[in-house]
Parts: C-alpha cells; sequence; structure tokens
C-alpha cells in the first residue's frame, strides 16, 4: 500500500500539469497492481496461511523489466501511428522507486530481467522506522505542488 500511494504521490507532481494525469498514474501503477493482485488471489483460495509462490518472482520480474517495457512501448509506438504518449511512460517512475526503494531482501527489483539479475540495494522504506518521515516529506511535496 505504502508503494502505491508513493507512486501516486510521484507521478501527481510529475504531471499535474498535463492533460493526462489519470492515465500517466493509472499506467504507473500496472505493475504495482498485476503483481500483488494476482498474488492476493492465489491467497484467498490457498487453504495455507499468505504466502509467495514461487512463480510470483518470475511474475514481478517479467513486470519490472525495462526490457520488458522497451518491448510494451514498441507495440505502443507501431500501433499508435508511430507514437509513444507521454503517459505511458509513467510506468519508468514506478520500476525506479521500486529499485530504490527495496533491497535485497525485501523483493530486489530485476530492472535488467530477463538478461541480468542485477539489483541494488536500495534504501528499504518498508521495514524502516524512518519511512514516516519519507512520507511526510512527499506529503509536503504533494501539498506544495497542489497549492501552486
Amino acid at each position: 500500500m505504502i508503494n502505491l500511494l508513493s507512486v501516486i504521490i510521484l507521478n501527481y507532481i510529475f504531471y499535474k500539469n498535463s492533460n493526462y494525469l489519470l492515465e500517466a498514474i493509472l499506467f504507473s501503477l500496472i505493475p504495482n497492481i498485476l503483481t500483488f493482485q494476482i498474488l492476493n488471489i492465489y491467497n484467498l483460495n490457498s487453504k495455507n496461511n499468505y504466502k509467495i509462490p514461487n512463480w510470483f518472482n518470475l511474475i514481478r520480474n517479467i513486470l519490472y523489466s525495462i526490457f520488458v517495457w522497451i518491448i510494451i512501448f514498441l507495440g505502443i509506438f507501431i500501433f499508435n501511428s508511430y507514437n509513444i504518449p507521454m503517459w505511458s511512460l509513467s510506468v519508468i517512475t514506478t520500476i525506479i522507486f521500486d529499485i530504490l526503494t527495496h533491497n535485497i531482501d525485501y523483493f530486489p527489483t530485476h530492472f535488467l530481467w530477463p538478461f541480468s539479475d542485477l539489483v541494488f540495494n536500495g534504501y528499504d522504506i518498508y521495514n524502516n522506522k524512518l519511512n514516516l518521515g519519507i512520507y511526510y516529506i512527499l506529503m509536503i511535496l504533494l501539498l506544495i505542488n497542489f497549492i501552486e
């Protein structure tokens, strides 16, 4: 949930003056929503406690791979009369945010998958006491941008 709110706030800041704010926010949420909603549906049907199956990492790697998104952008480019809508680039915000905020122990972001397993040991805002401070800063930035 924290990740979704962060991505919404960041994309609001980046796209607030555009005509496609809603599209940018919704498109940026695709990796998070698809990945974790598939996991939640799986666990609803599971008789065990909430668990992360082996295939979850494959789905997450696919949805957070820069190479997969290049293919998606290429498809959008071809089927959209050789034009890529600016709002579709908002998904890059999600990937960059995850690279920076997920560490090796907490859903590392394999952004170069399938060609590399390289991950960065990002700052873990999810299991750290400083995460509230980061959210206060994001909220202040949002308010400043909203007031302007």
